[in-house]
């Protein structure tokens, strides 16, 4: 809608412009600035991308608000992956791959979410010649291509997958692009301070618009709003509609520095002004919006707006940082001492509220007087003991009402005093009462009959109106306050915690007052309230909330076992909805009766304080309800008050596995990510994306897989989990607003924990095989085993029997022979008379002898070394050539050592050898016999040779009986027996067998 320019539109606008100097002031926002951590003061663009973050570029580096603190990015030549510029230029932006692009004086640039490090642009030489050039962003595309432009009015395309750059088109220098260039659907709008050229993707002009004003000076980035455009300039806010090429004015009557859009209306941001709120529709500034936005910072240069999917109106401020004001949660409206013009209060310590009329606030003080407070004018009187000629007895003021005659009752400590609206005058209305002082008194109440009565502790007084003063009708019981419900009951609080039910009727004999015995004992009763339907008393104390049930006679109390943030409690009412409020000493609370469930507000929500008073309570006939407190009052309506249903989201701010920090989309690039048994131990450092307020709201987690139920933290928290056993797992979370409404959860962690190779089905299944397999292989070892056990046992006994048998033929065939000669030898000797015999007898004794030491020495165990064997062989040979005259030369080569071998080997290898001796000695008439013992370790060779008289092969002496046994003898023990013999050339005898270790 474009506003006329009539005098009576222009006033109403400057006049709802101006709102903020005649409302109360909410709290409802909170400011970032260096002092919290940013980076500097001067925001230039403010953007929340698609996880909830919120980043905030400056003209001194880039920060990420995560809702607790900042993570500042500056450039840096020592720090890979810095940014190329600390000044940032236009809009940041965040393409389909979740990369925020931002244009700076130094280049283009962007944040790569999978190492959390920022990568510099580099063009070709046709674009920056070799020097850095300033780059502001457009946007991006469906196809992940980026739009900017840059110094020299050109239009440049990027492609980040492949790193091309390609300049689309190159406007005149005389023809300089102003702020904000952007993408609309399959067109690229390119701001000039004339209108409007509207291209396509390929950078070509298909048509322009002008602008209908050439002051209208745009300041800031354009808004796209569906397929409405909002243009920011300093004649205000215009519009341009594709559907039908028209640009209008939507405000024309202030500068706006920068505008943003939530729900159904705009805000514009202006230096002098602050926020301004226009209702989209109509065209008209938002007076209830106003009075809220108005009470924020004091006014500045806006340098961005944005509104984030919390409600939340985020505001960039020349030299102070960000403003956030919620937008979605009706705040309660303060009044407190000099925040606004007309609130020259003497106190804020509130102790009493009566507003009469509409705008007519009276308020009574502790120790501040009178302050009547005109909120239709912005005008505050204040009435004193000092400066109203002495008429006011004091400073502090206990309570104030009105009668049905309009007329104005005001307790002091010092008494109670009627007055009209102007206070014109102040009269004292005594109490008629025989002690030596005047009865306490807290409050006047006017009944529905018109009696004006005044408990006291001296007992309930009513007013006397001839007499104009107040007689006693009842002195049993010290009254402190009293509430008359809908049937004509008076409750009566007790000075010393009792609480009790009466009846004040009046006929001709005057007025009767009957009292019953005390229903509660102890409780200190405060206020009282009567439920909607009629049907119970509700009662504030200092033990929580008293209930009575009319009916049953039913006591009941409501305290912090309910929920109650405190049972300390001042003042009661319903709602228009049959909610029950109450004033603590923990701020104000809300109680759904039938839901049980409780809403708390504090100085975040706007309230004056944590701490109300008793009877600083007054509900206008509208429904607008005043609470006083301790250091000032709020208005509010209660039906206005309502929850916001909208939810922060939860996003990661730091990821670690076993203690490495990986990027953020380690987990979250996939649907399902897959990790070895080793990386179980993860730490979740994680958020809300509740900006306002974040200290009241919630985050609660559940890691499916691991935990049973779901676990409450705060809206930052970090989550250490060690040693997590394989399996799938699922980490879920959601998030709670501030006023305790839970959102939808969702996964930001979906993994799986592969087991060990040892743990997996197909090695446990390999394994059940393998141990099959290799137990039936053992049991056939086993029964192997032990048949080869029996079959070595029953060999070696088998041995052990040839052993005998052979020992038994050797003895039988050496010493046996010996014996046969020797006993015929005996009797040739006895019969012949021949000496020769009893030589013979001597010689074969000998031999035997010799033969039996070797049959003993070859069946001790001792000597089944080979060296042994040798040394054996070596001492025969020698004894053997004794007194022969035969020069006898051993040698021996190699080393055997720990080579074993057994009786069979041994006594072969032993009588072998003899047999070739007696043949040197018998047949060769040798005169030199050489001995070589050669092992090698595998084998051991004999070789033994003369110079004796040799013979031919083939024609042996003897038949040759000795050599076919030791060749049969060596074959026995798998060796070779070999011969060589040349008439007159010796002899040369080699015995060679395997040796076994």
């Amino acid at each position: 809608m474009i506003f006329s320019s009539s005098p009576f539109r222009v006033l109403l606008i400057l006049l709802c412009c101006c709102c903020y100097r005649i409302c109360g002031v909410g709290q409802n926002y909170i400011r970032l600035g260096v002092d919290e951590g940013l980076s500097q003061s001067t925001v230039v663009d403010i953007f929340q991308d698609s996880k909830g973050r919120l980043w905030i570029s400056t003209a001194d580096g880039l920060n990420w608000f995560d809702g607790r603190s900042f993570h500042v990015f500056h450039n840096s030549e020592k720090v890979n992956g810095a940014l190329p510029s600390n000044y940032f230029s236009g809009s940041l932006y965040e393409d389909i791959n979740g990369r925020i692009w931002s244009g700076s004086r130094s280049g283009l640039c962007y944040l790569n979410p999978d190492s959390g490090v920022f990568h510099s642009v580099f063009f070709p030489p046709e674009i920056n010649n070799g020097k850095e050039i300033e780059c502001r962003m457009i946007g991006t595309d469906q196809k992940g291509y980026v739009f900017f432009h840059t110094s020299g009015n050109r239009v440049v395309r990027y492609d980040p997958e492949k790193g091309e750059t390609i300049v689309l088109a190159t406007f005149p220098a005389d023809n300089i692009m102003v702020r904000g260039s952007f993408i609309s659907g399959n067109e690229i709008a390119f701001l000039f301070s004339d209108g409007l050229r509207i291209a396509g993707m390929d950078g070509k002009v298909i048509r322009t618009l002008h602008f209908p004003s050439k002051n209208i000076e745009l300041t800031n980035e354009p808004l796209i709003y569906g397929n409405t455009l909002y243009l920011s300039g300093k004649s205000g806010c215009w519009r341009w509609d594709k559907g039908s090429d028209l640009i209008v004015a939507v405000f024309s009557q202030m500068a706006a520095d920068a505008i943003a859009i939530h729900g159904e209306h705009l805000f514009i941001g202006n230096t002098e002004k602050g926020v301004i709120c226009i209702d989209m529709h109509t065209g008209v500034p938002d007076l209830p919006k106003q009075q809220i936005l108005f009470s924020g910072p004091s006014p500045g240069m806006f340098k961005d707006m944005i509104s984030d999917r919390m409600g939340n109106l985020c505001c960039g401020i020349e030299g102070k940082g960000v403003c956030i004001y919620n937008l979605e949660k009706k705040s309660f409206r303060l009044y407190r001492k000099n925040i606004l013009p007309g609130m020259a209060f003497s106190s804020d310590y509130i102790r009493t509220i009566y507003v009469a009329g509409d705008d007519r606030i009276w308020l009574g003080t502790y120790q501040g007087g009178l302050m009547i407070y005109d909120r239709k004018n912005d005008r505050t009187q204040i009435f004193t003991k000092e400066n109203s000629a002495g008429k006011f007895p004091g400073n502090t003021i206990v309570s104030i009402s009105a009668d049905a005659k309009n007329r104005f009752w005001i307790v002091f400590p010092e008494g109670v005093f009627l007055t009209d609206e102007k206070i014109s005058a102040l009269k004292s209305i005594p109490f008629s009462y025989s002690g030596e002082s005047p009865p306490i008194c807290r409050q006047i109440v006017s009944l529905k009959n018109g009696t004006i009565v005044a408990p006291t502790e001296m007992g309930l007084f009513v007013l006397n109106e001839r007499e104009k003063r107040f007689e006693l009708i009842s002195g049993q019981k010290p009254f402190r306050n009293l509430f008359e419900d809908s049937q004509g009951n008076c409750w009566l609080g007790g000075f010393y915690g009792y609480l009790f039910k009466g009846k004040i009727t009046q006929d001709a004999t005057g007025i009767q007052f009957s009292i019953s015995d005390s229903l509660f004992e102890r409780a200190n009763i405060r206020d009282f309230a009567e439920s909607p339907d009629r049907k119970k008393i509700y009662m504030a104390s200092e033990k929580g909330i008293m209930i009575y049930d009319l009916l049953s006679g039913e006591q009941g109390v409501l305290n912090r076992e309910n929920g109650l943030p405190n049972d300390f409690v001042y003042s009661l009412f319903f709602d228009e909805r049959g909610a029950l409020w109450a004033t603590s000493d923990k701020g104000l609370i809300a109680m759904n009766l039938s839901s049980k469930i409780i809403s708390a507000y504090g100085p975040d929500d706007g309230l004056q304080g944590m701490e109300f008073n008793t009877g600083a309570l007054f509900i206008k006939n509208d429904g607008e309800v005043f609470i006083g407190g301790i250091s000032g009052f709020n208005s509010f309506f209660p039906t206005a008050i309502m929850k916001s249903k909208l939810c922060p989201e939860v996003f990661l701010t730091e990821l670690r596995v076993k203690d490495h920090i990986q990027p953020l989309n380690f987990l979250l690039g996939k649907k399902v990510v897959r990790l070895g048994y080793e990386m179980n131990g993860f730490t979740f450092s994680y958020s809300n994306s509740s900006l306002s307020k974040a200290q009241r709201s919630k985050t609660a987690y559940f890691l499916e897989g691991y935990d049973f139920v779901w676990t409450e933290t705060d809206a930052q928290a970090r989550l250490r989990i060690e040693s997590l056993k394989p399996g799938e797992y699922k980490l879920k979370v959601k998030a709670m607003n501030a006023d305790g409404v839970w959102g939808e959860e969702r996964i930001l962690a979906h993994f799986i924990i592969e087991p060990p190779y040892w743990l997996t089905w197909w090695f446990l299944s390999l394994s059940v095989v393998l141990l099959m397999t290799f137990s039936v292989i053992g049991v056939q070892y086993i029964v192997k085993k032990r048949f080869r056990k029996k079959l070595e046992l029953l060999k070696q006994q088998n041995k052990i029997q040839n052993l005998r048998l052979q020992i038994s033929r050797d003895i039988h065939d050496d010493i046996g022979s010996g014996l046969s000669r020797i006993t015929l030898m005996g009797q040739l000797m006895q019969r012949n008379k021949d000496d020769n015999y009893l030589t013979k007898i001597s010689d074969t004794a000998k031999e035997m002898t010799s033969q039996l030491s070797q049959i003993v020495w070859s069946l001790n165990p001792d000597n089944d070394d080979i060296e042994n064997t040798i040394l054996f062989l070596k001492d025969s040979i020698h004894r053997f050539y004794d007194s022969t005259g035969i020069d006898v030369h051993i040698e021996e080569t190699g080393a055997c050592t720990g080579i074993k071998l057994d009786h069979r080997q041994r006594v072969n290898v032993i009588r072998c050898v003899r047999e070739s001796l007696n043949n040197t000695l018998k047949y060769a008439e040798a005169k030199k016999v050489s001995v070589l013992m050669e092992c090698d370790g595998q084998s051991l060779l004999i070789r033994i040779a003369d110079d004796g008289t040799g013979f031919q092969q083939g024609e042996i002496r003897g038949g040759g009986n000795g050599l076919k046994i030791m060749e049969k003898r060596m074959n026995e023990i798998g060796g070779t027996f070999t011969i060589k013999s040349n008439a007159g050339k010796g002899t040369t005898i080699s015995l060679c067998f395997p040796i076994t270790t």
